[in-house]
């Protein structure tokens, strides 16, 4: 798959210092075009959207209180945030170790997998991209680490210290996103499912479990 992208996934790269300045300073760049790119078209959806999906799949599970209180609390502290040209526009969603490819010959990065665009705030790319460095790093570099990417991010688009403080919010928004995506694929079974089916089934169900732990707690702004 994709064997035209030159370059090696970054989560096979070794991540010194100067990629990782590079990465933010990557994601940047991928924004500051977004700025400025209107579809021929078709336009993507946006988070209202999505947030309105969450809310049609949860109806069909009525045991889901929590998750549809989750929906509730973020639906409305995303409303409430600021909408501006510099930190909301058309995201990858996606930004993340295994879909970035680092061309070091070039010393450029390669992105791949735009399925998931989605008009939102720029800073959920950032959290995306900070929380998928955390699951190939030591714990003694994240906080190193997010520092550099965005030191990158700033060197070429804005990002208001706001922003920083509501990437747990973003956390949320994404776990829970996820978490609405699982529950809808695994709903359908079949009888006499495969060994490695049921173990796929366990797999999805800890990732979900794992999303939910924050639902429903107050949002905590920095």
């Amino acid at each position: 798959a994709f064997r035209g992208v030159a370059g090696i996934r970054l989560d096979q790269v070794k991540l010194k210092d100067e990629i990782i300045f590079g990465l933010g300073q990557a994601l940047s760049r991928l924004h500051r075009l977004s700025q400025d790119y209107v579809p021929a078209q078709y336009k993507r959806g946006d988070c209202a959207e999505r947030i309105r999906w969450m809310e049609q799949v949860l109806s069909g599970f009525p045991d889901e209180t929590a998750a549809r209180k989750e929906v509730e609390i973020l639906s409305g502290c995303l409303a409430a945030l600021p909408m501006t040209k510099d930190n909301y526009g058309l995201i990858h969603y996606d930004f993340e170790t295994d879909n970035v490819f680092y061309d070091a010959e070039a010393a450029c990065y390669r992105v791949i997998d735009f399925d998931d665009c989605v008009y939102h705030w720029y800073a959920v790319d950032v959290e995306q991209s900070l929380d998928s460095l955390q699951d190939v790093l030591p714990g003694e570099r994240q906080a190193q680490t997010a520092e550099l990417f965005v030191t990158g991010y700033r060197g070429v688009m804005p990002l208001e210290d706001e922003m920083l403080h509501l990437l747990p919010v973003f956390r949320r928004y994404a776990n829970l996103y996820g978490y609405v995506r699982i529950l809808r694929s695994a709903a359908e079974r079949w009888k006499h499912e495969p060994e490695w089916m049921h173990n796929l089934r366990l797999r999805l169900q800890q990732a979900a479990n794992h999303r939910a732990t924050e639902f429903g707690k107050p949002v905590l702004k920095g």
